[in-house]
């Protein structure tokens, strides 16, 4: 298709070729990430999901599955829609690395490798998703622990994102050219990534990026501000680019809320 669906088609798309292809495996669909938080950018966004099942699949389950997510994808183009399936089962315990069938940027996977079985997904099922079928996520007990969250989200902020400063600050050095320049999306991941942990760890809310960003500019002045409101001008698509010295206010900003985030 050329033209973009709205999410809900996409949605009522999954559920009825699943149901078709995998008859009576989907029993529960939530919906997570900027839709579910208000923060849906039309052409840029993708559609996060938990999809559940009653027990983990089979072989042959897994292979209707993998059907049924390739038509899905192929129909609901140009939008994507990625998540993993669970079974109500890991739903009421810890997150964990189990192979389940999941997708990202629409490349199918059954590892145990998907990065969503987290605790941060679990919160966010659980406290703010949008169902789109299954009972309401409050009584399905999930497992929603503070301290696996906080570890959680502190090991992925002195692993992952301290990486992806490090990048930022190195792909900034070799921007030797007058006229260098970055793509937005880059500067609207890391910093608005680092700012939603940030108040997840200080509030324990599940937060969109851009009301992360909203929340933490009244306690900055100077460069770390203005690094936040160019990830928010990147965010709403105001900009496609970003120029050397907007991208040291934004490495600077992000340097900042990640020592703080530590801190919390």
């Amino acid at each position: 298709m050329s033209a973009e669906l709205d999410p809900s088609a996409a949605l009522m798309t999954f559920l009825e070729i699943h149901d078709r292809q995998a008859a009576g495996a989907i029993e529960g669909l939530y919906v997570t990430g900027s839709l579910a938080l208000g923060d849906w950018q039309s052409g840029r966004s993708d559609i996060d999901v938990v999809a559940v099942l009653a027990e983990p699949p089979d072989s042959e389950v897994t292979g209707q599955l993998a059907t049924a997510m390739a038509m899905t994808a192929e129909q609901i183009l140009p939008l994507r829609l990625d998540g993993p399936y669970v079974s109500w089962g890991d739903l009421v315990v810890p997150s964990m690395a189990v192979s389940r069938p999941w997708t990202l940027d629409g490349v199918w996977h059954v590892d145990g490798d998907c990065f969503q079985l987290n605790p941060v997904t679990w919160r966010s099922v659980r406290r703010c998703a949008i169902t789109a079928r299954g009972p309401d996520p409050a009584t399905i007990g999930i497992y929603d622990d503070d301290n696996d969250l906080r570890e959680f989200l502190l090991g992925n902020l002195t692993g992952y994102w301290s990486d992806v400063r490090r990048e930022l600050v190195g792909a900034i050095g070799e921007m030797t050219a007058p006229d260098a320049s970055l793509p937005a999306e880059v500067i609207e991941w890391s910093v608005l990534g680092v700012a939603r942990i940030h108040v997840t760890l200080e509030s324990g809310e599940i937060v969109s990026k851009s009301a992360a960003g909203e929340r933490l500019l009244d306690r900055l002045d100077g460069e770390q501000r203005h690094g936040v409101e160019l990830a928010l001008a990147c965010r709403d698509g105001a900009i496609a680019t970003v120029s050397r010295a907007d991208a040291v206010d934004a490495a600077a900003a992000m340097g900042l809320i990640l020592a703080d985030a530590l801190g919390v």
